[in-house]
């Protein structure tokens, strides 16, 4: 099928904002109900899928050609919200800010959305978090 969005094999420059939002309190939320610490991932998507209005689906997969390493790309998006105008890629990682490949993956499902949903790329924000720290960017 190609390679996974959390491989990218080349670099991306982007200037993430950090801050603490609605996520990272809901995170907290959802992993105390998590039975362990396996579990936690889907604790997080469906408390949120649940209870967050801008929120409107989980794990959805996404798929697309890179011309630069020509090979297919494949993924699947966390969650995706609609909020402000915008849609929103989230990404829970666990230790959000030491995570150095969250960026570059998700850029990666945000192209592959963007081609797929035909949605400009202007219309799309990117953002991983955990329960302390939310990063966010413009792809």
């Amino acid at each position: 099928m190609g390679k996974r969005c959390s491989t990218p094999s080349y670099r991306i420059n982007i200037k993430a904002r950090k801050t603490r939002n609605l996520a990272c309190d809901m995170t907290r939320f959802a992993i105390k109900s998590a039975r362990n610490n396996f579990k936690r991932h889907d604790s997080v998507e469906q408390f949120m899928l649940i209870n967050d209005k801008a929120s409107i689906a989980c794990e959805i997969p996404v798929w697309y050609y890179e011309k630069r390493i020509n090979s297919g790309v494949t993924g699947h998006i966390d969650i995706l919200q609609v909020r402000n105008n915008h849609v929103y890629i989230l990404d829970y990682k666990p230790d959000a800010a030491k995570n150095s490949k969250a960026a570059g993956q998700l850029y990666h499902y945000a192209l592959a959305l963007s081609f797929r949903a035909k949605i400009p790329m202007d219309h799309i924000r990117c953002a991983w978090f955990d329960e302390d720290d939310y990063f966010e960017y413009a792809p």
